[in-house]
């Protein structure tokens, strides 16, 4: 594909999935175009960057609300650069108190200290008091009659709802929620079976501070080219560099990603000068992949718009279930064997020339080096954008209770 940027590679796979899906599953596709949601979009109203979309129960921020709350434990997370985040169980202001102590131990297995519970069980005025008989809860007491209500109405719980709330740091917060949420869909009977809910999740940040290192590391990898209008934030801002890359997922499962790559040599090192790459330590790990972008500097002048793009599907449920949480997006998968279209035998090793160490640690995700090399996905789909040879043992089949 030539001048092609990441809408047109997203466009090319979704009319792929469509097809597939009609052949293979009976189950029907929620949202046709699929839903875009950025990074940070997911992040916010899911805690996750591969949300469910089967179910609603979003997540809620009430941050700013408790800032200078009586309630120690919500001003003490907020003053300490943590959130109050929650969501709601519908129908569950008369769960057991049994089963509220279940869901508190849920969510202490993902680091959250505990689950601050408030069910609504009459009506709320809009102004003064809030009635004891209005609510069911052991925290109410210590927060204002405004603090409640400002939980109600970004909750938009309604009578019979319980609300669930987590006080920690962003990452403990958005763990906990997310899973929290899942549960909560399970236990409610809230997902819809019969339905696949696809989504795109884009703009992903290009790199992320290791504070154990003290340096910046590269999200997906150090090849994934920054958008366009972020190049001129790398050296004074590069928490705020969004990456050109983008998941397609489905049922809470991502199946599948790529990226536009960068293709030229002074960007290239710009980012490794960033990631503290020295041009020897890069010449030595990735001489391979600099010296193409010098023989192929040529047919770029003359085709400006042809860029080398990436992009895979799962084949198997296994690798989709590994990839579960937001921090285990490419170094654990180093060590593993993936089946990739055009790898007839399964065996390709991700990264058979990983560097050991804590040199291997600074250059987490280079497992990707291999689906640089072999874009043999690319050869599954025509230049006339057509869907050719696909069957459903050829694609990611993320376990066969989500197409059956």
């Amino acid at each position: 594909m030539s001048f092609v940027e990441a809408e047109d590679v997203r466009a090319l796979i979704e009319e792929m999935l469509i097809e597939l899906s009609g052949e293979i599953s009976p189950k029907r596709i929620q949202q046709v175009p699929f839903p875009v949601l950025t990074y940070a979009e997911a992040m916010e109203r899911y805690g996750v960057d591969r949300p469910d979309l089967r179910f609603g129960q979003t997540l809620f921020d009430v941050t700013e609300d408790v800032r200078h709350s009586e309630f120690a434990v919500f001003r003490n997370a907020a003053a300490s650069g943590g959130q109050v985040k929650g969501v709601v169980y519908p129908g569950g202001a008369d769960l057991p108190r049994r089963e509220i102590d279940e869901l508190t131990d849920f969510v202490k297995q993902y680091g959250a200290k505990g689950l601050v519970w408030i069910g609504v069980t009459g009506e709320i005025p809009a102004n003064g008091p809030i009635p004891a008989e209005a609510l069911r809860s052991q925290t109410a007491k210590f927060l204002s009659a405004d603090e409640l209500r400002a939980m109600i109405s970004r909750s938009q719980a309604n009578t019979g709802d319980l609300i669930l709330l987590v006080a920690a740091d962003p990452g403990v917060t958005a763990q906990s929620l997310s899973n929290l949420r899942l549960e909560i869909g399970r236990r409610a009977g809230l997902i819809d079976q019969n339905v696949l809910a696809y989504c795109w999740i884009t703009d992903f940040p290009l790199l992320e501070y290791d504070d154990e290192l003290q340096r910046w590391q590269a999200v997906h990898h150090p090849f994934t080219s920054a958008r366009d209008e972020d190049w001129s934030l790398l050296e004074s801002d590069p928490g705020a560099v969004h990456a050109k890359a983008y998941d397609v997922v489905l049922n809470g499962w991502e199946i599948g990603g790529g990226s536009i790559r960068i293709h030229r040599t002074d960007l290239q090192y710009r980012l490794f000068r960033t990631l503290q790459i020295s041009e020897e330590e890069a010449e030595a790990q990735f001489g391979h992949l600099l010296e193409a972008f010098q023989w192929r500097a040529a047919a770029w002048r003359h085709r400006p718009g042809h860029r080398p793009h990436g992009r895979h599907l799962r084949r198997d449920a296994q690798h989709s279930r590994r990839d579960r949480l937001p921090q285990d997006r490419g170094w654990d998968r180093l060590d593993g064997q993936r089946a990739q279209p055009g790898d007839r035998g399964a065996t390709a090793r991700t990264a058979h020339h990983a560097p050991p160490g804590k040199r291997r640690r600074r250059l987490r995700g280079v497992g990707f080096a291999r689906e640089l090399l072999n874009e043999s996905t690319s050869r599954l789909i025509a230049a006339d954008s057509r869907i050719t040879g696909w069957r459903s043992g050829e694609i990611s089949r993320v376990g066969e209770e989500t197409l059956a």
